[in-house]
């Protein structure tokens, strides 16, 4: 099982489309790489996966919420979004003894000539109605009748669009749940975002880091954050935190 030192000696981003690298299985891995016809291979490894999607995210310019969508489509067994357009492509070109990275702008559709239109400069002749019919005066009226009485209402409630929430999404199983799923507090002091994670998803990245981690080198699946032995003890199973 590959860790962090094997991501920076490989050059590999641990973080891709705003999961952390133990956030992501080789399962939604092939799920976003094989909707833009990358690899089926399930016998690649997580870090060949990772560095084919690191390029898939410069190429076709992709995060997060593209991310959610094909994920959350996914999971529900409805079509997958459409793919977005190459943004760009890099080939190497050498000159001498140096090797230089160029950059290609996908090339641009020539809009067909377009026929010019005539100026028009002058109107040709605008014709006068012959006869206008006028409205006759209307001098009297004939009766008008007063309203007896307007009831004033007396008063006016506004009805407020309240949208109710019915839970917060995960971005790790992608599942809606109740805000009671997901932690009180934030999964570390360091961490800058909301609790975004459940607890059974951040308690299962825990114990998966377990695997090939101490306690004291055990990471935020959302953004990396190193955890605190108070953090680790928190949200890590009894079984899990007992080792």
């Amino acid at each position: 099982m590959s860790g962090d030192a094997d991501y920076a000696r490989e050059g590999v981003p641990t973080d891709l489309l705003g999961l952390h690298r133990t956030s992501w299985t080789k399962d939604t891995l092939l799920v976003v790489l094989n909707h833009y016809g990358v690899s089926r291979d399930k016998s690649i490894s997580k870090l060949e996966l990772m560095r084919r999607l690191n390029r898939l995210v410069h190429d076709y310019d992709l995060d997060r919420f593209d991310r959610l969508g094909i994920l959350s489509a996914y999971a529900r067994g409805d079509a997958l979004p459409p793919r977005k357009r190459k943004v760009w492509t890099v080939t190497s070109v050498s000159a001498g003894k140096k090797t230089f990275s160029v950059q290609k702008v996908p090339s641009v559709q020539r809009i067909p000539n377009v026929k010019r239109v005539p100026r028009v400069t002058k109107v040709a002749s605008v014709k006068k109605l012959a006869s206008s019919k006028k409205v006759p005066n209307v001098t009297k009226v004939a009766s008008v009748k007063k309203v007896s009485s307007v009831k004033k209402v007396s008063s006016v409630k506004k009805v407020a669009h309240v949208t109710k929430v019915s839970g917060f999404d995960c971005i790790v199983c992608l599942e809606t749940l109740d805000f009671t799923a997901f932690p009180k507090r934030k999964t570390t002091a360091a961490c800058s975002h909301k609790p975004d994670v459940c607890l059974q998803c951040l308690s299962n990245s825990i114990a998966t880091q377990f695997t090939d981690k101490m306690w004291d080198q055990i990471d935020c699946p959302s953004c990396g954050q190193r955890l605190e032995f108070i953090d680790v003890k928190a949200f890590a199973n009894s079984v899990v935190f007992e080792r």
